[in-house]
């Protein structure tokens, strides 16, 4: 939750002992491996439920705005939470409008269109191209900034048809349907579990 009050603000979010998805990554590319498929199913079986039930909340839905390996929290007892839902929003209240250069945004988010869920959809198919291929979406654009800015409005994503046709080709079509760079186009819900 998020407290504000006069000039101090402060997010207050769950403890939840194991270590972030972002180290769980790091740790298999500095192996030269890649976490199991089964693991990546049931690490984004349970972001999407978590974005379905805030995209799904009473009122105005709940967007993440910033979802990442290092928002995803990976509990020693074996649970999988996502996390950070209000750090884009505090930045925006403290006046830090600078972007993590790790945090993946929608196409039409780096065009400074209004974001809605698409955008969350958009964020956790990178999410599932980084854990299904163990390689990170931009990683080829890395040294320019300018470039990164270019391709994530392009939508520049290399598509799982092209990298895993080893995979379910319903689950491919879902998310390379996900990485629709038109919003319109795009798949409009998070709601995907029946395809994993």
């Amino acid at each position: 939750s998020m407290i504000l009050k006069d000039d101090f603000v402060a997010l207050v979010t769950e403890f939840i002992p194991g270590v972030s998805l972002q180290r769980l990554l790091r740790f298999a590319t500095g192996r030269n491996v890649r976490i199991p498929d089964i693991c990546a199913y049931y690490i984004l079986e349970r972001v999407l439920a978590a974005l379905a039930s805030a995209h799904g909340a009473t009122g105005e839905p709940i967007l993440h705005r910033g979802i990442s390996p290092a928002s995803v929290s990976m509990g020693w007892d074996g649970s999988v939470k996502l996390g950070e839902f209000g750090v884009v929003r505090m930045r925006q209240l403290v006046g830090l409008t600078e972007r993590d250069p790790n945090v993946m945004m929608a196409p039409e988010e780096t065009r400074g269109e209004k974001p809605d869920a698409r955008g969350d959809v958009y964020c956790a198919a990178l999410l599932a191209v980084r854990l299904l291929t163990g390689r990170t979406p931009y990683a080829r654009f890395r040294g320019s900034a300018t470039e990164l800015m270019l391709a994530m409005a392009e939508g520049d994503v290399t598509r799982l048809s092209m990298t895993r046709p080893d995979l379910p080709a319903p689950l491919r079509e879902a998310i390379d349907s996900a990485l629709e760079a038109d919003r319109e186009k795009r798949i409009a819900t998070s709601d995907l579990k029946d395809t994993l």
